[in-house]
């Protein structure tokens, strides 16, 4: 009787378990992408076998006709790996009588995953009551790889220095250059900051003389060119050179008589003006007496007397060209004398 018992339960146990040791039939295989896997690493399960059905053919939303037909993943099976990896999705493929099954998942631990045996007839969605028998899918064992001990580092690496990029040294190099001699000429600047400035303010000042004489030069050359009367021409005369010397000494002499105004350019200049230029200040007052004249004595007594060209209140024969040549030349002896006072 003891035998008899012994006998049925070896029967028992050998067709209970027949349907897993189907997954060791030849036609069976199981591969992991990539082949090492880390903690953090997505993988792939590919597990190939020749299905003895079509289990496309049964589905609620039958798929494409290459389409992969999606799993459940909510199963107790799929679960059974965590926390080592989590099963993210699951489907089967097939190719002819051959199906794939696609299993994604993330390793979260290392050491061995192991997956309980499942019915892939109970991971797809049928139409009707499955009619067929149990389908056992037992995938083997996957090994989460350690990267320290694959590496043999059990502690932890000192600090490693920045990294640059490969082939950019030469330009934080031509920065490092760039910025320190940007420094080095700030600071000159600092340094030098009035000396810069009294400079800058020297060449404005000059740029600005510069003008004045080329506009007071411009001004007489157009009165000569003019052909006004005698009277108009010495009035333009005198306000083109009032607003020259104005301009250029930094002085009105709009209310100082023509005899006083050599002594108050002498007067000005501190009286350090060189013989041309007291030359010059000089013809320049005998200018403005002239044209003073002109401009003044017509109908009086003294241009009555004689001789006429000496005393009458008219400009004589070339006598203007005369006098814009002499304001030309007094102009440049006056432009020359600040330059070198420069």
């Amino acid at each position: 009787m003891r035998r008899l018992q012994k006998k049925m339960t070896a029967l028992s146990f050998v067709l209970l378990m027949a349907p897993l040791f189907a997954q060791q039939e030849p036609g069976r295989t199981q591969t992991l992408i990539p082949r090492e896997v880390f903690i953090g690493d997505d993988a792939q399960i590919l597990y190939t076998f020749t299905a003895p059905a079509d289990f496309f053919a049964w589905t609620h939303e039958r798929p494409s006709k290459d389409g992969p037909l999606p799993l459940d993943t909510s199963l107790p099976q799929f679960k059974s790996a965590e926390p080592n990896c989590t099963v993210h999705s699951a489907a089967l493929e097939r190719s002819g009588n051959t199906c794939t099954l696609r299993i994604n998942i993330t390793a979260w631990k290392n050491g061995t995953v192991e997956f309980e045996p499942f019915d892939l007839y109970e991971a797809v969605s049928w139409q009707d009551e499955n009619p067929h028998a149990p389908l056992i899918i037992a995938l083997e064992p996957v090994e989460i790889a350690s990267i320290t001990q694959k590496l043999g580092a059990f502690s932890l690496r000192p600090p490693m220095p920045p990294i640059s990029l490969p082939g950019t040294n030469y330009i934080l190099w031509s920065l490092m250059v760039l910025l320190t001699l940007v420094l080095l000429m700030t600071g000159l600047c600092a340094l030098k900051f009035r000396k810069i400035m009294a400079r800058i303010h020297g060449m404005t000042v000059r740029l600005g003389f510069y003008r004045n004489a080329r506009a007071a030069r411009k001004k007489l050359i157009r009165l000569l060119r003019a052909g006004t009367g005698d009277q108009d021409f010495c009035g333009e005369w005198q306000g083109i050179m009032r607003a020259y010397i104005k301009s250029r000494l930094d002085m009105d002499i709009c209310g100082i008589p023509s005899s006083f105004i050599f002594r108050e350019i002498n007067g000005r200049t501190a009286g350090l003006m060189s013989g041309k230029m007291q030359d010059a200040a000089q013809e320049l007052g005998s200018l403005f007496i002239r044209t003073d004249y002109i401009r003044y004595a017509q109908g009086s007594l003294d241009s009555q007397l004689l001789p006429r060209e000496e005393h009458a209140a008219a400009l004589n024969v070339s006598e203007r060209e005369k006098i814009i040549k002499s304001t030309l030349g007094i102009i440049a002896v006056m432009e020359r004398q600040e330059a070198d006072n420069d």
